[in-house]
């Protein structure tokens, strides 16, 4: 019952955002403008460093999930949209105060710090795992079947021994569902790394969380999921860090 529940208050705040869905309707105008569909937008933006499936673009066009700020800058970039502040909120960017343009000026710093929309892209091949790791309920990763793809890496992510498509919105804004993910091989991680976890049978994408009495949390970057508390009577590991940002 609660989990019923639960969905239906999601299913409840998916609708409300629906309904004012400028954003979704803004970005659809400007992929009809570029003359593509959504699947060849998603080949598109795998150039910008943006590897999510059609799926989860089609959520952003219907309002029913949002992009992150990288993905928003990948979006720009590959729809050629001059203006993006006049674009979507219908307001010229030099109608921003003093404080509004530093920040815009900040964040291109971060950004190009970052490495994830710069030229010096890499591309490799790299298995991606198609049975989903889960940022939701849990799906076992052990012994799943994966393909070869050929990735756009950032530096960071040149590190990646295999990569995989994250399941859930437990991790957005950072990482949205269907969107994949690079992750290094390793078997420990410090407190704040993001990771991959294998817990009572169980293959998640958390944060890791220390308590003072020593015992571990995963925590999910979605308030509206609760830390997964790890019992240690119950199996658990570290399969690797997540690298991509």
């Amino acid at each position: 019952m609660a989990t019923e529940v639960t969905q239906n208050h999601q299913n409840y705040n998916a609708a409300r955002e629906h309904e004012n869905n400028t954003f979704g309707a803004k970005l659809t105008m400007a992929r009809k403008a570029a003359d593509l569909k959504q699947s060849e937008l998603v080949l598109l933006l795998k150039e910008y460093g943006v590897n999510i499936s059609v799926q989860a673009y089609s959520k952003w066009e219907t309002g029913f999930a949002t992009p992150n700020p990288y993905q928003v800058f990948a979006l720009i970039a590959a729809l050629n949209i001059r203006d993006p502040v006049a674009f979507f909120t219908d307001q010229n960017s030099q109608n921003l105060n003093q404080e509004g343009r530093r920040k815009i000026a900040e964040y291109t710093r971060l950004l190009e710090a970052s490495g994830l929309y710069s030229e010096n892209q890499t591309i490799r091949t790299v298995r991606v795992f198609d049975v989903p790791v889960s940022a939701g309920t849990g799906i076992t990763l052990d012994e799943s079947p994966c393909e070869e793809m050929q990735l756009s890496l950032s530096p960071s992510e040149l590190a990646a021994d295999f990569a995989v498509r994250i399941s859930g919105d437990s991790m957005e804004p950072r990482f949205s569902d269907g969107q994949i993910v690079c992750i290094r091989k390793t078997s420990e991680l410090k407190p704040g790394q993001v990771g991959i976890f294998l817990y009572d049978g169980n293959t998640y994408i958390k944060t890791l969380e220390q308590f003072s009495n020593g015992r571990y949390a995963l925590i999910s970057d979605n308030p509206k999921y609760d830390p997964i508390v790890v019992n240690p009577a119950l199996s658990f590991s570290v399969l690797g860090q997540v690298i991509s940002q």
